[in-house]
């Protein structure tokens, strides 16, 4: 159990390095995303097979909706709105289009409405953050034109 933890880790690592910010913090965190496809099996299908799965099994429950932070040109396809389209917004009063939200039932998001407070585990410490990445082989963060601004 372990080995498939650290080769799941090293794997999400590898995947989100460098896409959203310099370096990468999204495996962390213990959620529905991000999915983590190895750059030989990317843009053939699997990530939109999981999120696809997620979502209907997310629809089978009572929940009325989903949100996420990501990449718009990749949710959007799977009917992810910019959130302020149903009245929510950050905890800061703050909307960008990487701030994301689908119903999941017929009208779920219909009178849910304010600001959107994510749980704490997504806030990551610095130095922890430093003392997991020293685990793995070292990577240079780099800053990119093609990575979030948030």
């Amino acid at each position: 159990m372990q080995k498939d933890f650290k080769e799941t880790e090293q794997l999400t690592r590898e995947a989100f390095w460098d896409v959203y910010k310099p370096g990468c913090d999204e495996h962390l965190v213990l959620c529905a995303g991000p999915f983590s496809i190895m750059n030989d099996y990317q843009r053939k299908g699997h990530g939109s097979r999981l999120m696809e799965y997620c979502i209907k099994k997310a629809g089978e429950s009572a929940y009325p909706g989903i949100i996420l932070f990501g990449n718009p040109d990749y949710y959007h396809r799977f009917g992810f709105r910019n959130a302020i389209e149903f009245g929510i917004q950050t905890k800061e009063g703050m909307n960008f289009e990487p701030f994301m939200a689908k119903e999941l039932q017929k009208d779920g998001l219909k009178g849910i409405c304010g600001n959107f407070y994510e749980d704490e585990s997504y806030c990551v410490d610095a130095i922890e953050l430093s003392k997991f990445d020293s685990q793995f082989p070292f990577k240079e963060k780099h800053i990119l034109p093609t990575q979030l601004n948030l």
